[in-house]
């Protein structure tokens, strides 16, 4: 019996043109200067940024992962010019 190779689902990555908004882990993570590692961390811990779960896959929507790029922004106060005072 021949036995052909299973097909590989290509990862859903985040593209301007993508439907669904998906990213894979690596994409996520590169998107957000992290490891791989880094995001299973967190996922374990409970910890943003959020995640979809479909099967086995994880993956993160686009508009998460700006939404924790943009609740983690630093902005300094007046007084504070990064002088360490």
């Amino acid at each position: 019996m021949n036995r052909r190779p299973g097909k590989q689902e290509d990862p859903v990555r985040c593209g301007p043109d993508s439907f669904t908004e998906l990213c894979d882990e690596r994409e996520a993570a590169r998107r957000l200067g992290l490891s791989v590692a880094t995001l299973r961390r967190r996922r374990r811990l409970q910890q943003p940024p959020v995640w979809v779960k479909l099967g086995f896959r994880v993956l993160y929507r686009k508009q998460d992962l700006e939404f924790f790029i943009d609740a983690n922004l630093i902005h300094p106060s007046d007084g504070d010019r990064g002088n360490g005072k």
